[in-house]
């Protein structure tokens, strides 16, 4: 008789997450086209959605440095059940979430990432912001 692990009542287990190691990017606009490549080529594998969605969100999040923290930054990607994509930069200030006016040019980049991840946040280290968000490998379609 086999013996059969019980159930977990937190779901099925995760999958360890694939840490690619952080890359620094100087605050140019051209640094946003390398972040979006780094994310690209390290999601060959995932279905177009889930690369798309990430690449997007990257993009987002990398632009909000490049046009409000203006400090050098690092990007971090790990894929597991989900992928994280991580954006530090030196800056003090607090990302918020607002709508802009329609006829706005800019300010949409957070409204963006909260619609294609799961979820995102800010943690806060040693003097270091550090923007998150999580998109989902197998839906990663605003709701």
């Amino acid at each position: 008789m086999a013996l059969q692990q019980p159930a977990s009542p937190m779901g099925p287990p995760r999958r360890e997450a694939l840490r690619i190691p952080s890359r620094p990017f100087e605050c140019t606009a051209d640094s946003v086209a390398s972040v979006r490549a780094m994310v690209a080529d390290n999601l060959e594998r995932a279905s177009p959605e889930c690369r798309e969605a990430a690449v997007l969100v990257a993009s987002e999040l990398a632009s909000n440095v490049v046009g409000h923290a203006c400090t050098p930054y690092l990007v971090g990607l790990s894929i597991g059940d989900v992928v994280r994509i991580e954006v530090t930069d030196g800056a003090t200030a607090f990302p918020v979430l607002r709508s802009a006016p329609p006829d706005a040019a800019s300010g949409r980049g957070l409204v963006i990432v909260a619609s294609y991840s799961s979820r995102w946040g800010v943690d806060w280290l040693g003097g270091a912001k550090t923007v998150w968000a999580e998109v989902e490998l197998e839906s990663p379609h605003p709701g």
